[in-house]
């Protein structure tokens, strides 16, 4: 039987020796809740199989979800070792210059208008400065003094 389902069976039977004779099983490590054992209790306690004993635990892994890797080389270096193979420079400059190639006359583009200031009043303090017309929104404007700004 496997410990863990040795373990399980005593957790539903309510019985800490079948628990305790799990463990074991599971970590080979002797536990008793009372402490050393005594002769009397040696006595008391059924002796287990020692077939049960000796199984290995079931895999808990299997072949398909192994995702180890192979031991990377110790070399310490990472990129590939290749040489850099360059051709000769094959450009020949024979002095003429691209004459033959003209540049079109064309109109300049139509640029954005320019901005429309406004002035405008601070209600906190009333200093006057001009701002954008697109900024401007209510009745109580502020100063960059008086925000903060």
């Amino acid at each position: 039987m496997n410990p863990i389902e040795t373990i399980k069976k005593g957790i539903i039977n309510n019985d800490m020796q079948q628990v305790i004779k799990g463990f074991e099983l599971l970590t080979g490590q002797e536990v008793s809740p009372e402490g050393p054992k005594t002769e009397e209790s040696k006595k008391e306690e059924p002796k287990t199989d020692t077939k049960e004993i000796a199984q290995p635990p079931a895999p808990l892994r299997s072949k398909e979800l192994d995702f180890s890797t192979s031991p990377r080389e110790e070399s310490g270096k990472y990129g590939k070792h290749e040489p850099i193979v360059v051709g000769e420079n094959q450009f020949v400059d024979d002095g003429v210059e691209a004459t033959d190639i003209t540049t079109p006359d064309v109109e300049r583009t139509t640029r954005r208008p320019p901005v429309k200031m406004v002035e405008v009043q601070c209600h906190a303090c009333g200093e006057k400065e001009m701002i954008n017309a697109q900024y401007k929104s209510g009745e109580f404007h502020r100063c960059g003094k008086c925000v903060g700004a």
